[in-house]
């Protein structure tokens, strides 16, 4: 796994000293370290280490992933991922989140589609992402950061997000009921269909669903969309 906390010169960059373990195909779960309390977006906005860690082992994964959807190969996947959260840690003071009218998804989404255009200019490259030749053209077909969901399923990028942040809080359920938000939420399956599975009445799916999502905006709030 690389570290970024040098410029090209090889002296030691302030910003990209603070960069946890970015992500690779071969590893997208990061450390999830020790717990945080509240206003973890606040503290990473007044420059903490740990907050700042944490959310950058939140959004890493989905970055990277945003990156590889696009067409690029997993190190400039790596080295757009770096650009982009060197822009996030330099930004992060200035968002205004719900008040301002977008989520921290839409702005950080924002900030990667601008850092793999010019990722793409400097290369000088035309890569051939899935379902044609133009990388601008690919990205109009992205559905807005913010965008709902179709038929009750998550979007695979906020699945991931959600999936992520309840990895980094596994510690603080049990597996069942891990499992039980996981199919619940992330696969959508049928409440009455989960309290089958797991052998409990419905009124426990709930409970437990609720539970799960109390914990994660407790750590997580304007981070992750519910």
């Amino acid at each position: 796994m690389r570290r970024f906390d040098r410029t090209e010169g090889g002296e030691a960059n302030p910003v990209r000293g603070r960069m946890p373990h970015f992500v690779s195909d071969d590893s997208v779960y990061i450390d999830s370290g020790t717990g945080t309390s509240t206003g973890l977006l606040q503290r990473a906005m007044l420059r903490e280490d740990a907050a700042w860690t944490r959310l950058v082992s939140l959004y890493g994964p989905l970055v990277y992933w945003w990156c590889r959807r696009w067409g690029l190969q997993p190190n400039d996947a790596e080295n757009v991922g770096q650009e982009v959260f060197m822009r996030v840690f330099e930004g992060l003071p200035g968002f205004r989140g719900a008040s301002g009218g977008g989520s921290f998804r839409g702005w950080i989404m924002q900030i990667a589609r601008n850092c793999f255009l010019n990722h793409l200019r400097k290369q000088q490259t035309v890569i051939e992402p899935r379902g044609g030749s133009d990388a601008q053209k690919q990205l109009n077909l992205i559905p807005a950061a913010d965008s709902g969901s179709e038929q009750g399923e998550l979007r695979e990028d906020v699945a991931l997000l959600l999936r992520q942040a309840l990895e980094l809080l596994r510690s603080d359920f049990s597996a069942r009921d891990a499992e039980i938000f996981s199919q619940l939420v992330l696969f959508g399956r049928p409440p009455a269909e989960v309290a089958a599975a797991h052998e409990v009445t419905p009124g426990v799916i709930y409970a437990v669903k609720s539970r799960v999502i109390r914990r994660l905006k407790a750590e997580f709030a304007e981070l992750v969309d519910f």
